[in-house]
């Protein structure tokens, strides 16, 4: 092995990237292929009473419009959450029902796009809709359905035993993907009824399965392909109504058919972050030791299915508290269905959890930092679990190093700058470390390369790169010697890249079938008439830096690999935890493994980090500016310091922007997103953060698998805004508890 995990190693699909070279979904074409184009509706609720769609059906170009009308029958598919592949249950065009603004009504195609999208903007098409729609979350709306609970202790009795208490209101709105990549697809049918689809996706075989579940196929006539995605946050892990329209227009038109769905349409269309309210209360000794936690959520949610994020679970396990009392509900609103966004449940539930934490320490006159010292848990304190790993405060310290911590005057209103006010605030970043399962092929080849195949998908964070290194590290090459394919339902299963679970899962599986792969060759050389290495010991035989060596013979691999029988050696495995059950396991090969894993049953995996911001806000005017950020992050073996900056860097100005600039707001009359575009849904971006420093410490975690790397693709967001909200407070005396933090919020 060379020790080449752990390096900061550039990203191997980088040039194709810069260069075009890469091909993204909607970069495909076909012989014969029409454009699609979509008709949303303006009303939220009702039915379309008529579409008259011979008026458009004699303009040049136009092939056909499909209607609900004309829509193929689907079968019924349950959404990611409950167990299935859909975004939602719900699918446009299956009646004449409209159930939120801007659900597809009908498919246009063209010959060419800009035929598709005129015909469509003037397609005549006859309302009858229903008054009382809501897209907001209501205020003081009570949840119609608990989705979470959970009880530790006594915590009413702990509640009235705490000398120091704190109840506080927390409300995050809803807030949209806009990855730089488009939705759409391209859908061709075959004359054997088979189906390919070019699709960005998180998780190619779960799309396969659910398409051909949709259209009562088998899933190996289905293939999908998603090698490159220009931006995926949970957005594109399920199989969108839009991509089954895309399919079925196809069908239909018996051609090729690509649809794009354009920034505007994305909006209704796609998953969304649902609007949240948290109700807080906490009690603590007048020491500082915490001793009470409830926790009631009101999320956001569709009519029609029970998708929730509730993050109750994972605040549980912050600190040593010994009564702590969660309940977490859903309100029906009538949108599209809500999804997966960056760390779907943990954003906005440790924004309300670590404000409310730096409410309780201001209470107390207490140091942030040390506050959340005093009460750090031994071992997880809702199953009495140890920790698999856990250096929080490990984090907390260095963080604190770098930014300064120390000059800190913990008043507020007590730090000024060149006129302007200054706050400091930190907060804890989380998340969980889902074990999931992957599955990959490894083939050394006569050219001394090796070839790794896996369905898993690189949504930008450098898997193309990590899973190159952890072949490279085991056969004794160097990453650019390593070719890997992904992101094909074709290739061997994975699971869904979200969670931030691809790098341990697949990480394992790749490591896995490259230490079969060197065995095997190990093994057949030493059978091989005539050669170097005939009648050694397999294990008296290495590799490294592409030559194969045991005492004084040598081999290249391309020479050693050129003289097997085959030409070639080739191991297929799967990676699994031993804890996982077999059962589950073994779903991965039906495109059905659940994305959270197995829940452990001796230990508990958790990634965390240390962030600290400062604000600069001016006293007339109230800008906020944030001159600097410091995140520490501790999650397991760092396979790739430098993708793994990248991730960590994106997340914290992503939770800036979460935190500062987002949200989707909402015409409470037509219960429509009106700011459904790049110039009114405004997102930050590096520019607006002048120094960002990340740093990532060196943890050993042998408990979740043989690389033992943590996800980071998620953490970096969660702290940020409870960091910037507590920044805020410290330089105002201001304590704003809903997002975004507005100008408005502090002008008092």
């Amino acid at each position: 092995m060379n020790a080449i995990i752990g390096t900061p190693q550039p990203r191997l699909d980088g040039p194709a990237k810069v260069t075009g070279a890469a091909r993204y979904a909607l970069d495909n074409s076909r012989a014969g292929m029409l454009h699609a184009a979509l008709v949303l509706s303006p009303v939220a609720l009702g039915r379309v009473a008529a579409i008259d769609d011979a008026a458009v059906s004699a303009l040049p170009g136009i092939r056909l419009v499909m209607t609900h009308r004309t829509m193929p029958k689907l079968e019924e598919d349950k959404p990611m959450q409950e167990g299935g592949h859909a975004h939602a249950s719900f699918r446009p065009l299956e009646s004449d029902e409209i159930r939120y603004h801007g659900q597809p009504v009908a498919v246009v195609l063209a010959d060419t796009r800009e035929q598709a999208e005129y015909a469509a903007g003037i397609l005549p098409v006859r309302y009858e809709g229903r008054a009382g729609a809501v897209a907001h979350l209501p205020e003081g709306a009570p949840s119609e359905e608990e989705v979470g609970s959970l009880d530790v202790g006594d915590a009413d009795a702990e509640w009235e035993a705490s000398a120091v208490r704190v109840t506080a209101d927390y409300e995050e709105p809803a807030q949209h993907h806009n990855p730089i990549e488009l939705y759409g697809c391209l859908a061709e049918w075959d004359p054997m009824g088979g189906l390919t689809v070019h699709v960005p996706s998180q998780w190619a075989g779960g799309m396969r399965a659910g398409i051909a579940k949709s259209f009562g196929m088998p899933a190996d006539k289905v293939r999908v392909v998603s090698p490159y995605i220009g931006g995926a946050f949970g957005g594109k892990a399920t199989v969108l109504g839009t991509t089954l329209l895309a399919c079925a227009a196809a069908k239909l038109a018996g051609r090729p058919v690509i649809l794009q769905v354009s920034r505007q349409q994305g909006f209704p269309t796609s998953s969304f972050r649902p609007a949240a309210r948290q109700h807080i209360r906490l009690g603590a000794t007048a020491e500082g030791k915490l001793r009470a936690f409830h926790y009631i959520t009101e999320n956001q949610t569709c009519r029609f299915d029970n998708v929730s994020f509730p993050g109750g679970e994972i605040l549980a396990r912050l600190y040593d508290i010994p009564g702590m009392k969660i309940r977490e509900g859903l309100v029906r609103t009538d949108v599209n269905a809500p999804g997966f966004m960056r760390a779907p449940a943990e954003t906005p539930a440790v924004f309300a959890f670590e404000s409310a934490i730096d409410e309780m320490a201001v209470a107390l006159g207490m140091d942030p930092v040390e506050f959340r010292r005093r009460n750090e848990p031994a071992k997880d304190p809702v199953k009495g679990l140890p920790w698999s790993s856990r250096s929080l405060l490990r984090c907390y310290e260095r963080g604190a190093e770098l930014f300064g911590w120390s000059q800190r005057s913990n008043a507020p209103r007590s730090m000024t700058r060149d006129g302007d006010l200054i706050g400091w605030g930190c907060a804890t970043a989380v998340y969980p470390t889902f074990i999931s399962t992957s599955s990959a092929t490894l083939r050394l080849t006569s050219e001394g390369r090796a070839e790794v195949h896996c369905s898993a998908s690189d949504i930008g964070t450098g898997t193309y790169t990590i899973l190159a290194q952890i072949a490279a590290d085991r056969l004794g090459l160097t990453p650019d010697k390593v070719t890997v394919r992904l992101g094909d339902s074709a290739f061997d299963p994975a699971n869904v890249a979200g969670g931030s679970t691809t790098a341990l899962a697949s990480g394992n599986a790749v490591g896995k079938v490259a230490e079969q792969a060197r065995a095997a060759l190990f093994q057949a050389l030493t059978e091989v008439e005539e050669g170097p290495f005939k009648g050694m010991a397999p294990a008296s035989l290495s590799l490294s830096e592409g030559t194969v060596r045991a005492g004084n013979a040598t081999q290249s691999l391309a020479e050693a690999v050129s003289s097997l029988p085959r030409g070639k050696v080739e191991a297929t495995d799967q990676w699994a935890h031993p804890e996982m059950p077999a059962k589950q396991s073994k779903m991965l090969w039906r495109a059905g493994s659940p994305q959270g894993g197995p829940d452990m049953q001796s230990f508990t995996a958790l990634a965390f980090g240390a962030q600290f911001v400062e604000v600069r806000i001016n006293p007339r005017t109230r800008t906020i500016r944030v001159p600097r950020m410091v995140g520490v992050y501790a999650g397991g073996k760092i396979l790739n310091p430098r993708t793994a900056h990248s991730q960590l860097m994106g997340g914290m100005v992503w939770g800036l922007s979460n935190a500062l600039l987002e949200a989707s707001e909402v015409d409470r009359n037509h219960a429509s997103f009106v700011n459904a575009d790049m110039a009114e849904y405004h997102i930050a971006v590096n520019a607006d953060i002048p120094a960002l420093d990340v740093e990532m410490l060196e943890e050993r975690d042998d408990k979740i698998g043989p690389i033992g790397a943590k996800g980071l693709g998620e953490i970096g967001i969660t702290g940020t805004a409870p960091a910037l909200a507590n920044a805020i407070f410290h330089a105002t005396g201001i304590r704003v508890r809903k997002l975004p933090l507005r100008i408005e919020d502090i002008l008092s």
